[in-house]
């Protein structure tokens, strides 16, 4: 794992609808790894390696991350405000955040203190929270309704764990980049490209609307790390390999690829069945165009959505094997339009 790199993307603020920041950085990251740098109409960061034929790999992983916006400011100054993607209200109180006003403003989100709280009161709505700047005159001067909210950036390593604000989804982004300096100086048979999304926690909107004409789209995203109090069924172990998306919005051809080169690489990994939607973007590429050919690889990660999210640094180092490994072995004689060609071309 490359700390410094993971380090610098959790730090760069980039509530969805506000990537500005990270989507800069990004592009200073990629700049001497691919051939081609191109921006499209809704944000939507492509990065394009070219290859020795016309058939199109891509990597995905969203850039935004959840927060908040500024729905009332208060004859105190009191900013009153929603969240932007879910987060679970319970761990709200007296967390630090920024507001991306005329310029960044730290404010902390108030809290009763329990010296006052009575017991038979329950956690507090978002509705009736506020965020407090210190700032008690012409707070409108700096803020405004509309403005977006982060959480203060926070990153640390946890002896095997590192530990930030937004590893949902820069450790896929840092993954990616990654995946990029292995292959660097490897002529590929086709072309690889990294489509750094955006608006993906407020409904995959940046899948939805990109320019995308992949023959195939890996993406690269997070799912629930089980900690004691979680289920079984729907939690994955840290430390024990990234997990495989597989049902039916994945495509089998390419999973058993997956699968073949894994145990080829003595790589570990998870099997995530998805009944539905996985409620990433592999769902909204699936549906595009005529339907684009999806793989989900993802890290298990604790907290979601909070400031103190949590992956594994070997699932972290597994993950980038899983891609550099696959993407090496793949050739443009395997890279089909749809699971039944495969079929037809073994029977043939």
């Amino acid at each position: 794992m490359n700390i410094q790199l993971l380090e610098k993307l959790c730090c760069t603020y980039g509530v969805s609808g506000r990537e500005k920041d990270i989507s800069e950085l990004i592009c200073v990251l990629m700049k001497n790894l691919c051939d081609e740098i191109t921006i499209d109409d809704i944000g939507n960061i492509i990065c394009t390696k070219f290859g020795t034929t016309d058939k199109i790999v891509t990597l995905d992983a969203h850039m935004d991350s959840v927060g908040f916006v500024v729905t009332k400011i208060n004859d105190k100054g009191f900013l009153s405000f929603s969240s932007v993607g879910g987060i679970d209200e319970r761990i709200l109180s007296s967390q630090e955040v920024i507001i991306h006003g005329k310029e960044d403003v730290c404010g902390i989100i108030t809290s009763k203190p329990p010296h006052i709280t009575e017991k038979t009161e329950k956690h507090v709505d978002i509705n009736n929270m506020f965020i407090d700047t210190g700032i008690t005159e012409n707070v409108d001067k700096l803020i405004s309704v509309g403005d977006l909210i982060s959480f203060k950036s926070h990153f640390d390593v946890l002896n095997k764990y590192v530990s930030g604000t937004t590893l949902d989804n820069r450790a896929g982004i840092a993954s990616i980049i990654e995946v990029f300096e292995n292959l660097k100086d490897v002529k590929l048979p086709y072309n690889l490209k990294a489509l750094f999304s955006v608006r993906e926690e407020i409904g995959l909107r940046g899948a939805y609307f990109s320019a995308n004409n992949a023959d195939l789209m890996i993406v690269i995203d997070v799912t629930h790390g089980k900690t004691p109090d979680e289920s079984r069924d729907v939690a994955f172990s840290c430390s024990k390999g990234v997990a495989l998306g597989y049902g039916p919005n994945i495509d089998k051809y390419y999973y058993n690829l997956l699968i073949d080169s894994a145990k080829k690489n003595n790589l570990k990994y998870q099997v995530e069945i998805l009944e539905g939607s996985s409620g990433t973007n592999a769902w909204a590429y699936q549906t595009l165009r005529q339907g684009i050919l999806c793989l989900l690889l993802s890290f298990p990660l604790k907290y979601m959505h909070t400031p103190v999210e949590c992956i594994s640094i070997s699932d972290y180092d597994n993950m980038v094997s899983h891609l550099t490994c696959f993407l090496k072995e793949l050739d443009a004689e395997k890279i089909i339009s749809n699971e039944l060609t495969a079929v037809g071309d073994r029977i043939g």
